[in-house]
């Protein structure tokens, strides 16, 4: 038995982690798949975003005599505008995040099916050895 096995460390009060749930890889896909048809709305809203943004700082180099009035103004539109980028870019990451998860838990029981159905050498190399399949990019 492990020392992390022992009953004296329940006695103490140390829980055991948490057991990993089963992985369900059809729910997974489809939150991949609803992820995915979320974000194209979100995208498009922060590249409006972001041309505006732009779009600001063109304007602002293009005026050679700005008042300090007019400086503040634009100043302050320009930090509205990149707060609207913030939280869009922060909710589209942590998107990609929970999705990257997804798709590894995904590759890891995939894998783990193909090695015991025993499919072809060349895929199981691939899977064991590619950078893909692997996370290691």
């Amino acid at each position: 038995m492990a020392i992390n096995e022992w009953k004296i460390w329940q006695r103490l009060g140390f829980k055991s982690p948490p057991k990993q749930s089963k992985i369900d890889v059809n729910k997974d896909i489809d939150a991949v798949l609803d992820s995915l048809n979320d974000v194209k709305p979100v995208i498009s809203s922060l590249i409006k975003d972001i041309n505006k943004f732009k779009a600001l700082k063109k304007q602002e180099k293009s005026r050679k005599n700005i008042s300090d009035n007019e400086l503040k103004k634009m100043t302050e539109e320009k930090v509205k505008v990149f707060d609207r980028i913030l939280n869009q870019y922060e909710y589209y990451e942590l998107d990609v995040d929970v999705n990257g998860e997804r798709i590894k838990n995904i590759s890891s029981v995939l894998g783990k099916k193909a090695k015991d159905f025993g499919i072809s050498k060349k895929w199981l190399n691939k899977i064991k050895n590619s950078e893909r399949w692997t996370f290691d990019w």
